[in-house]
């Protein structure tokens, strides 16, 4: 018992979507969250474990590349496109669970 309360669970990231203007994270629980714009794209590492994803969405009729690591220190989010990218997000407990919302427009 006392281990647990000197070493809690992981947040875990649950689920992602995609949407109109960017996409949608489901964690188990409010994650610390560190996000940049590094040269145009969005970098954001978040404090959580979860699977290695990688994809595509389209921003304006342009295709915006995303990949989810696995890194030592959580999971790291990189958005990368032809144009430079410029990111917004929030963050709400929903039903039970974390929903982080980032949406994406060109800079």
């Amino acid at each position: 018992m006392i281990g647990r309360l000197q070493d809690p669970e992981p947040v875990m990231l649950d689920d992602m979507q995609i949407t109109a203007d960017g996409m949608q994270l489901w964690f188990d629980a409010e994650p610390k969250v560190h996000a940049e714009h590094v040269h145009g794209a969005v970098v954001m590492r978040f404090d959580a474990e979860g699977s290695s994803r990688q994809g595509q969405l389209q921003l304006d009729g342009r295709n915006v590349n995303w990949r989810l690591l696995r890194s030592k220190g959580g999971l790291l989010l990189n958005l990368v496109a032809a144009r430079p990218l410029r990111a917004e997000w929030q963050g709400a407990a929903e039903g039970g669970r974390w929903r982080l919302v980032i949406s994406l427009a060109p800079e």
